[in-house]
C-alpha cells in the first residue's frame, strides 16, 4: 500500500484511476488544477506521500508538460525523497518513471506498484 498524490484535470479520469488504486489498498489524495497542486506540495511530507501521479497538462489547450514539470519540480525541492510517475499521453523526462494514459487504469495501478518497489 502506498499513500498517492494524484494530479489529473479530468474529474472522470481522476475519479476512476482513484477508485482502482483505492481498490487495491492504496491511500489517494487528489487535485485537479496547477494553482490546488502547488498549493499542497509542502504537505506532502505530514501526509506521508510516497508517490506522485501526475498528468503533464492540466491547462486547457496546453500540451508540452510544462504544468507537470512545473509540480515535478516543486516536490522535488520540498520532498526529495518522493517518487514521480509521469501519467500522460506524451512521455516527458521530469518524472521517475512514465505511464501512458489510457483507459487501462489496472496498468497504472501496477506501473504505480512497480515505482514504489524501485
Amino acid at each position: 500500500m502506498a499513500r498517492i498524490f494524484l494530479v489529473e484535470d479530468h474529474d472522470k479520469t481522476r475519479e476512476l484511476a482513484k477508485h482502482h488504486l483505492r481498490q487495491k489498498g492504496h491511500q489517494v489524495i487528489d487535485a485537479s488544477t496547477l494553482s490546488a497542486a502547488l498549493d499542497t506540495v509542502d504537505s506532502l511530507n505530514s501526509l506521508g506521500i510516497e508517490i506522485a501521479v501526475l498528468d503533464g497538462n492540466l491547462r486547457p489547450g496546453l500540451s508540452s508538460g510544462d504544468d507537470g514539470r512545473m509540480i515535478s519540480k516543486a516536490i522535488r525541492q520540498a520532498c526529495p525523497e518522493i517518487k514521480i510517475l509521469c501519467w500522460s499521453r506524451q512521455q516527458y523526462d521530469w518524472g521517475d518513471a512514465y505511464h501512458a494514459k489510457g483507459p487501462n487504469y489496472d496498468a497504472l495501478v501496477q506501473a504505480v506498484e512497480d515505482l514504489q518497489k524501485s
